[in-house]
């Protein structure tokens, strides 16, 4: 089952690549400056609508992390399911409320009241997925993600043909893509959708107690895309348009290979939740050994879209210098959310993953901020948020080092020496930094964990 359901994953993510190929280097080949910057404001602040269920989703994954589908209370969740519905209509129709009076640039205000459409529908998916991924039931997410993605693959490569070139279209195509997931999630689970519905207020008191639990974990959250978006929220701010759509196609790069990442973070998950207290440790230390070994070797991509962008965006080749210096955090952000992440939840660290967000949060703030004061270049920004995430993944390692009582320094080396010859190997042209890095980034895993994967042959070797 495990091999089924990470085929499955990995199929999914195939696909999910194939579609953020479309958008990363098709769209801005398509949009002017101004009309790409736009889109690209809209997925920023995309990613900030999971504020507004407060932790409920967060907190149902939480609270029934280890049941299967069949034993789910059904009536309850249709209770649950009506009230998140409710709840996130009368959220969405605040925010279009506050646009009707609200005065400035008339691009902006139609962006956010988009941004409150899709605010409803991308919570109650998010939940369903909850639903989803606490059940195992990966089947069902990576048909939905399949789906999706060929929608907006199939439907960016006719607005191609067609030669649409507003950004709204675009915004609108994204929007049919995510109303049509979250119809597809309604009729999986209708079961806790449609049928009798318990009174919500006798479920109150349990509503209550999945936003006491889940606030912790949306507080942590948040402040973490906080973090990922801070650099661009600036941007959009303090710099021309045309600054922010390059700063945000460099960005747009890195989730080429991010999108795998929270994928493989959803699968991780229900099973540490399963696993026995004292097996922790080693698994901490397993998937950070994993992680770090593929995620640094994935850094090698930069060199393929290197010369894609020399090629065929000619306009964007300035923006490579931001994304080469922004590409490690690749790797910095798949331990914080793969593997620290899956353990904050496992063991229900919500009050300390807050604690150290807020701490992660405070220095991007204080490096970005510094940086917008001195009115300096978009490529020292890039810097200020590199170190950021960098210092977040050191203080992370050493936080879970001290908790489960294990050492983690030979790790943490391997990742800058991995991060050091990244960058050397980006000063060559493309197809000589590629080979000199793969072959770096093979060989280094190698050496620092040569006596661990000698355990693991001898131990297959025993087992056959």
């Amino acid at each position: 089952m495990l091999n089924k359901d990470l085929l499955r994953v990995i199929f999914a993510n195939i696909v999910t690549l194939l579609a953020g190929i479309v958008t990363s280097l098709i769209i801005p080949k398509i949009l002017g400056i101004h009309d790409y910057a736009y889109y690209r404001m809209f997925t920023l602040y995309l990613t900030f609508v999971g504020f507004a269920h407060f932790g409920y989703a967060d907190g149902i994954l939480v609270l029934y992390g280890n049941y299967d589908y069949k034993n789910l209370p059904k009536e309850k969740f249709r209770g649950f399911t009506l009230f998140l519905g409710l709840f996130q209509l009368a959220f969405g129709c605040l925010l279009i409320g506050f646009l009707l009076f609200a005065n400035g640039d008339d691009n902006k205000r139609l962006i956010f009241l988009f941004v409150a459409i899709n605010l409803v529908l991308l919570n109650l998916t998010t939940y369903f997925t909850y639903i989803c991924q606490i059940t195992k039931d990966f089947k069902t997410v990576t048909r939905n993600i399949v789906i999706n993605n060929i929608i907006l693959i199939l439907g960016t490569l006719i607005f191609l043909l067609l030669k649409v070139d507003n950004y709204v279209i675009y915004i609108l195509l994204q929007t049919f893509v995510n109303l049509t997931l979250f119809a597809r999630y309604i009729f999986h689970l209708k079961e806790i959708v449609f049928g009798k519905l318990p009174s919500l207020q006798s479920l109150k008191g349990e509503i209550t107690g999945t936003f006491k639990v889940g606030v912790f974990i949306l507080l942590g959250n948040i402040m973490g895309v906080f973090i990922m978006g801070l650099d661009r929220i600036f941007i959009e701010r303090f710099y021309t348009l045309e600054e922010f759509a390059f700063y945000s196609f460099a960005v747009s790069l890195l989730s080429l290979v991010f999108t795998f990442i929270t994928a493989i973070s959803n699968f991780i998950y229900p099973y540490v939740r399963r696993m026995d207290q004292e097996k922790l440790p080693k698994m901490y230390i397993t998937l950070h050994q994993i992680i770090a070994s593929l995620t640094g070797l994935a850094l090698a991509s930069f060199f393929v879209l290197k010369v894609v962008v020399q090629n065929f965006l000619p306009h964007y080749i300035d923006a490579l210098t931001i994304t080469a210096i922004l590409y490690p955090t690749i790797m910095f952000r798949a331990i914080i959310n793969l593997v620290a992440g899956n353990f904050y939840k496992t063991l229900r660290l919500e009050k300390d993953y807050n604690k150290n967000n807020l701490i992660a949060l405070l220095i991007a703030l204080a490096l970005n901020g510094v940086a917008i004061g001195l009115k300096v270049n978009i490529q020292y920004i890039s810097f200020a948020n590199f170190t950021s995430f960098f210092l977040w993944l050191l203080y992370t390692n050493w936080y879970f080092g001290k908790k489960l009582d294990i050492f983690l320094m030979k790790h943490n080396i391997l990742i800058v020496l991995l991060v050091i010859s990244f960058l050397v190997c980006t000063l060559f042209s493309w197809y000589t930094g590629l080979i000199l890095y793969i072959i770096v980034a093979c060989f280094l895993p190698l050496l620092f964990y040569k006596s661990d994967i000698v355990l693991l042959v001898a131990s297959r070797r025993v087992k056959g």
